[in-house]
């Protein structure tokens, strides 16, 4: 069978992708007609289903989800690999005009979510953001893949690093991007191009340098140690597999953006004391009053809290991310039904 492989050129992908690709692991009957597009154009093609198995940003994961699943291996997800946001050096000016790598992409998200008074930004092909920066074109520009390592051998300077500021906010690592396979797909097909995948990153681990001339064929730097530094920043034990905790952190539950299977499911009948003190916790923390969502403390991980309530016989939902704001009156409920679950279980 041949699938329609579509990955990024920057050396993580084609390090993982190297044996897969290039016959250094036996595929069995499967045959991968590979293309190479940059983060962007990988996102609008999985928008738009042109890939049977696509790397893609984990932002742009629930506008595909009824389409792709996320794979167990490829990712890139961790600690200190954030996109940069940078400047020319010595401009002291606002910022107003920043230069993304792409509407759809992570840093682009990051963007909103971090710095929500900057509106103006740009898409532009991530190789060529850096020198539009130093040009003067924009402001400032976000930096992904190789030009997050180099931007210093030109006159730009570091404003923050949005994966640093991520972490501080979040505790959580950084979900960058994923392999997602068509749910159309038959099961057996997928899980067999996702066992090929983490044998192909295997066997990249195990032979660091035979990837080395495919690498370069694609990079946009072909020094060694700018190469060797991107692939040790992106390519670790995650990209082997998300595991339960690599999931938790990338999708907020199950996994790949999906709500996953319900751990748990209990009730409990209230009796009228217990009733009354909860209704007097609604009523002060003032529940009717509050929005469904509140889309300025929403981010791409961690967990959501959604309670229902119906005070008066008016129902309401609301919906936060993390539990910002309502966690006061989630957390009785789970003592009242008499669940028992882990403090770190909780965030």
């Amino acid at each position: 069978m041949r699938l329609k492989l579509h990955i990024s050129p920057c050396p993580n992908d084609t390090f993982m992708f190297d044996a897969l690709v290039n016959g250094r692991i036996d595929t069995g009957s499967l045959r991968f007609e590979v293309e190479y597009h940059d983060i962007e154009e990988l996102n609008r093609g999985a928008g738009l289903g042109r890939a049977d198995i696509s790397k893609i940003s984990c932002a742009v994961l629930p506008a595909i989800a009824e389409h792709y699943v996320l794979l167990d291996s490829g990712a890139a997800l961790g600690r200190g690999n954030g996109p940069l946001l940078v400047r020319r050096a010595g401009d002291t000016r606002p910022i107003r005009r920043v230069a993304v790598p792409g509407l759809h992409t992570t840093a682009n998200v990051l963007m909103g979510k971090l710095f929500p008074e900057i509106e103006e930004r740009t898409p532009l092909l991530f190789s060529r953001i850096a020198a539009a920066v130093e040009r003067g074109d924009f402001d400032a520009g976000v930096l992904i893949h190789e030009g997050r390592f180099v931007y210093r051998e030109r006159e730009l300077e570091l404003v923050a690093d949005l994966g640093q500021l991520w972490e501080q906010r979040t505790a959580l690592p950084l979900p960058l991007g994923g392999i997602a396979a068509r749910r159309s797909l038959p099961d057996e097909v997928r899980h067999e191009a996702e066992r090929l995948l983490r044998t192909s990153i295997e066997y990249a681990f195990t032979h660091p340098e035979a990837s080395r001339t495919y690498i370069k064929q694609h990079a946009q730097e072909l020094d060694d140690k700018v190469i060797d530094a991107h692939i040790a920043l992106f390519v670790n034990g995650y990209s082997l597999s998300l595991g339960d905790e690599g999931r938790r952190k990338t999708a907020g539950g199950a996994g790949g953006y999906e709500p996953g299977k319900i751990a748990a499911d209990e009730s409990k009948t209230l009796g009228r004391q217990a009733w009354l003190e909860y209704m007097a916790r609604l009523q002060k923390a003032g529940c009717r009053q509050m929005d469904t969502t509140d889309k300025g403390l929403m981010g791409f991980d961690g967990s959501q809290w959604i309670p229902g309530v119906n005070p008066n016989g008016q129902y309401l939902v609301i919906d936060r991310w993390r539990g910002c704001g309502i966690r006061e009156l989630c957390l009785p409920l789970f003592r009242l039904t008499g669940m028992e679950i882990p403090g770190n279980d909780i965030y």
